[in-house]
């Protein structure tokens, strides 16, 4: 695996089989509102921060100089924004879809990328699966926002591609 798939891949395999606790998002306090959060896709210009038992998941967009895409998918365990006046932290445990899967294992994680590209994470819940990436509006793809949805893959001028998966299982 090289570096640069590392630095998406390394923090999921710590947190898959682990049971999640808590959900907040990390963002300027106007780009959402609980209206917006429950519904099945919402976008916003920040992090999704995951807190299992024992570890947490930060997933966001990154600008990277080594994918082909200008944009892409970061997962890890650090912030990539720093804290400012602006930038809240609140949390959504409490909303859907978070809140169905609280309380739950994370079966299995996919990676999921088109031009060679990572953009996106499937997690897979015992009840619910849910699609973090990065993108704009209500698409995932190349962007400088996080899209969050419940629904598949629905860019059908994209062909996704598995790029990395994990499970309990394996």
């Amino acid at each position: 695996m090289n570096l640069l798939a590392e630095r998406v891949t390394s923090q999921l395999q710590k947190i898959v089989g682990a049971k999640l606790i808590d959900v907040e998002l990390f963002c300027f306090e106007y780009e959402v509102d609980a209206s917006a959060i429950e519904m099945p896709t919402f976008y916003f210009g920040g992090e999704v921060i995951l807190s299992f038992e024992n570890q947490r998941a930060i997933i966001t967009w990154d600008e990277n100089a080594g994918w082909q895409d200008h944009f892409s998918l970061y997962v890890g365990f650090n912030h990539l924004y720093l804290p400012t006046s602006t930038l809240i932290t609140w949390n959504v445990s409490q909303f859907k879809p978070w809140s169905n899967c609280i309380g739950q294992n994370l079966i299995s994680a996919q990676v999921y990328e088109y031009n060679q590209t990572p953009h996106m994470v499937e997690l897979n819940f015992t009840n619910i699966t849910i699609y973090v990436g990065d993108g704009r509006e209500m698409e995932f793809g190349d962007g400088d926002d996080v899209v969050v949805s419940t629904k598949p893959l629905d860019n059908s001028f994209v062909e996704w591609n598995e790029m990395w998966e994990t499970s309990i299982d394996k």
